[in-house]
């Protein structure tokens, strides 16, 4: 969190700020925020806050690290400046990325066996009673199927459950 005067010039910052930027924050307050955090892109939503005495957010790709943050600026008053806060959000960036491709490997994963077995149950509607042990060899096949997709739901339950206790045993940030 940190407090700009009407002109953008540090008024307050808080320690975890200080510390992201690594700079104590008496090294910080008193100068624009702009010579502190040299990231025009953050700068400008602070700008606009304070040129428009409206609330302004925007999430950024920033700094040498590329980090994802989230900018929001809310003015305290006419002239009286603004409270900006950032927030990482790189993590929860990262987490997104993997349920993503979680989802679109799963999902291709489940169409194979749901392939087979569409396949194998045609071809048992059109030409079942002909030959018991065509029948025999395809509900084989249609139980493995069915078998793999229950392991794949099993797998996809255990993982649910272990995602939640590790949200809810997770330190608080």
């Amino acid at each position: 969190v940190i407090l700009v005067d009407s002109r953008g010039v540090i008024r307050s910052v808080n320690r975890a700020q200080a510390e992201r930027m690594r700079l104590s924050e008496s090294q910080m307050i008193g100068r624009s925020l702009i010579e502190v955090l040299r990231d025009h892109e953050v700068y400008e939503v602070a700008r606009r806050c304070l040129a428009s005495g409206v609330e302004e957010r925007a999430l950024l790709e920033t700094g040498p690290d590329k980090r994802f943050m989230h900018i929001g600026a809310t003015p305290l008053g006419p002239d009286a400046g603004c409270v900006i806060v950032l927030q990482d959000r790189t993590e929860v960036r990262r987490l997104e990325r993997v349920r993503s491709e979680f989802v679109t490997n799963i999902s291709h994963e489940l169409r194979t066996p749901l392939a087979t077995l569409k396949l194998l149950s045609e071809t048992l509607l059109l030409d079942a009673g002909n030959d018991p042990g065509l029948l025999q060899d395809y509900l084989g096949r249609i139980e493995v199927e069915v078998d793999r997709l229950a392991q794949m739901v099993d797998e996809l339950g255990e993982l649910s459950l272990i995602e939640t206790c590790l949200l809810y045993t997770s330190p608080s940030p």
